[in-house]
């Protein structure tokens, strides 16, 4: 089974996880980044749809991206997934099971595993580059990585644990992926009167701790799922399927 999750606009680097292999699509990365090193402050800031001084901010870390030394990324990036994560706490034998089975979703690398090492950067799926052929980003790494993950994903039982979201199946051609892979999205719900429903912060806090408890426990079976907990969320067996695992809180 192949776990999704996607990158987080926050980052922390760490001089104590410097280092790391070398990304899948760093070729392309480095390209990406070249054309925007070149960007002035205000086009960043368009693009990016920021303020003035995050555009500023991404510009000094495009400029100096070649310079900086790399990072792990399953403990450089630190959003609301990666705190409940909880990386830095992984053992060596959790951590090789994530190398092996996890792909972070980035419209910057296109796919990375946890202990490719990365730099700073922000970007949106929108950008539009010389070096992406003209394409929004979104759509000119469809080609490149839809069959690195079908691939992967068939050498696995042909299984993918879709923890990312739906802004981040732009990078695939996500129909391709439906018919060749099993998909298995879950969801998590909490209770608001007489109703559940998607809080964005529970969301993101559930996708970073399953990453970790199936890390942990070494998953390997969508059948296993139903065994996760997190600060109150249990699984509804009435209201999941087998490809929709659905976990309740409240």
């Amino acid at each position: 089974m192949q776990i999704l999750l996607a990158d987080a606009k926050t980052m922390k680097m760490n001089k104590a996880h410097t280092t790391g292999k070398r990304p899948m699509f760093e070729a392309v990365c480095k390209q990406l980044v070249h054309e925007m090193a070149e960007a002035d402050v205000n086009d960043l800031k368009a693009d990016l749809k920021c303020s003035a001084a995050i555009a500023a901010e991404a510009q000094r870390a495009f400029r100096q991206f070649s310079t900086t030394p790399p990072c792990r990324a399953l403990l450089t990036y630190n959003g609301t997934a990666y705190k409940h994560l909880q990386a830095a706490g992984m053992s060596r034998e959790s951590m090789a099971f994530a190398d092996a089975h996890l792909w972070i979703t980035t419209f910057m690398y296109g796919l990375l595993r946890p202990s490719d090492g990365i730099r700073p950067y922000r970007i949106a799926p929108s950008v539009q580059l010389a070096a992406s052929d003209g394409l929004p980003l979104s759509r000119f790494w469809r080609s490149l990585l839809t069959p690195t993950l079908i691939e992967a994903a068939r050498q696995d039982k042909g299984v993918l644990l879709h923890l990312s979201t739906a802004e981040y199946e732009q990078l695939f051609d996500w129909r391709e992926l439906k018919q060749t892979l099993r998909i298995v999205q879950p969801r998590f719900l909490v209770r608001q009167g007489d109703k559940f429903s998607v809080q964005a912060v529970w969301a993101k806090a559930c996708r970073g701790a399953m990453v970790r408890f199936v890390c942990d426990n070494q998953i390997t079976r969508a059948e296993d799922l139903p065994a996760f907990t997190y600060e109150g969320f249990v699984y509804d067996t009435a209201a999941s399927t087998a490809d929709v695992p659905v976990f309740v809180r409240g």
